[in-house]
């Protein structure tokens, strides 16, 4: 195994729980305390993409401080120091503890007081900060941050409706009871006020924590007063109005440390694969549309059939009565035309003939070897196909450049008169 590394000769590390081009983090242990507190440490290694994050530590240096554990400088490298949270992580809590209307709005009232604490902070730091990632629930009602400054590229250029939206998706998972809670009219027991908040989220409406506060506290006592009402009337002693203390956590949470990022990327998830669903659907449509507008156009485009290849003879056969096939018809008419003439007296003396000359004028086109002495080019001919219609030969073409000093094929144009030698 490899040696436990020591970072600033005060904190021990144990394991590495994340390791990107931009950051490291590890779970470490003080060992300037007794009980070896433990302790996640990130170290940004891109110092060109974290160097707005390095400024923003030395910027709010005295701000941090009250957060952090602690975070230093090494050879230009900046190292923070979160405390270990007690308590479930988020995404664990929700997802094994079915909560009621009083304690979800305890933890909701506990989150925003916790972020509202972040508010003299820069903006990219508030919206690493308050990820779900970073957040554990103590006792079914409180809310502890383990401040771990986990970082992407995209996180350094948030807006501020991106923060809003991180805490609206935070209400609706408290609310939803689920990770992967949607915002519907129907959601568990969410109040209509509730929905109207974490839509004002979702539309960067507030300004500030301070304002989501404002519209949460008559929701938060509502559900406090029912609580009391279910409880019995009956008081044992006097009613301990104390705020709640964190517990001590002695030890670290044996955990992984990135669970649901950011409940955006699952919400782009989705909506990408609808949006992929739709474009299938889509194509599959209008490839469907084109095949059958194709074959209709061949169906209509389609030439009558010839009546000589539809039987034309069957059907003289049968008007008049004969039921022999064309082919013994074929077959007696190549009889008669075989025998030999008995009488050579019946044989005609004469054979009409006809003149050679005349039919060959009308019928026959000119002969290849007999062009015509001029063409004129049309549009789509080439030297070749000129040649081939001319004397028969497409590769004579050569005699046609001779005869009209032509030097470059290309250089035909539409109207040109060429002799033909």
């Amino acid at each position: 195994m490899p040696p436990e590394k020591m970072i600033n000769n005060q904190y021990l590390i144990k394991e590495t729980l994340h390791h990107d081009a931009f950051q490291k983090i590890y779970l470490a242990s003080d060992e300037f305390t007794e009980s070896k507190t433990p302790v996640y440490i990130t170290v940004f290694k891109d110092m060109d993409a974290g160097s707005p994050i390095t400024n923003a530590f030395l910027e709010y240096e005295n701000e941090l401080k009250e957060i952090f554990a602690d975070f230093f400088l090494l050879e230009d490298v900046l190292y923070t120091v979160s405390r270990c949270c007690p308590g479930k992580p988020l995404t664990n809590f929700i997802t094994n503890t079915y909560l009621n209307t009083y304690e979800k709005g305890m933890i909701v009232s506990s989150f925003l007081n916790q972020i509202n604490t972040l508010e003299t902070l820069p903006l990219m730091l508030r919206y690493v900060l308050c990820s779900f990632g970073n957040i554990s629930i103590v006792d079914r009602r409180m809310v502890c941050f383990n401040h771990i400054p986990f970082f992407s590229p995209q996180d350094l250029i948030v807006t501020h409706k991106d923060y809003l939206e991180r805490i609206g998706d935070f209400i609706l998972t408290v609310y939803g009871n689920s990770i992967t809670a949607e915002l519907t009219a129907e959601i568990y027991e969410m109040e209509p006020a509730v929905d109207s908040i974490i839509r004002n989220c979702y539309d960067g409406s507030y300004e500030s924590v301070e304002d989501i506060q404002k519209d949460f506290n008559p929701v938060y006592f509502r559900s406090r007063m029912s609580q009391d009402e279910a409880r019995p009337s009956k008081q044992v002693g006097p009613v301990d109005d104390t705020p709640l203390k964190m517990p001590d956590h002695p030890d670290a949470p044996r955990r992984s440390f990135l669970y649901s990022r950011e409940k955006k990327e699952g919400r782009r998830s989705r909506k990408a694969r609808k949006i992929q669903r739709l474009a299938i659907s889509l194509a599959l449509i209008l490839v469907v549309f084109f095949v059958g507008v194709f074959g209709i156009s061949r169906i209509l485009t389609r030439p009558p059939a010839d009546p000589d290849l539809l039987g034309e003879e069957e059907v003289t056969h049968e008007e008049n009565g004969d039921t022999d096939t064309p082919g013994d018809a074929d077959e007696e008419w190549t009889d008669e035309l075989t025998e030999d003439p008995s009488d050579p007296d019946e044989m005609p003396d004469t054979v009409p003939t006809e003149d050679p000359v005349s039919e060959e004028e009308v019928s026959d086109p000119p002969a290849a070897d007999d062009p015509p002495d001029q063409y004129t080019v049309q549009s789509g001919d080439t030297l070749y196909s000129i040649s081939q219609r001319m004397y028969g030969d497409g590769n004579r073409y050569p005699e046609i450049m001779e005869a009209n000093n032509i030097t470059d094929p290309a250089s035909l144009r539409v109207g040109q008169v060429l002799q033909i030698p």
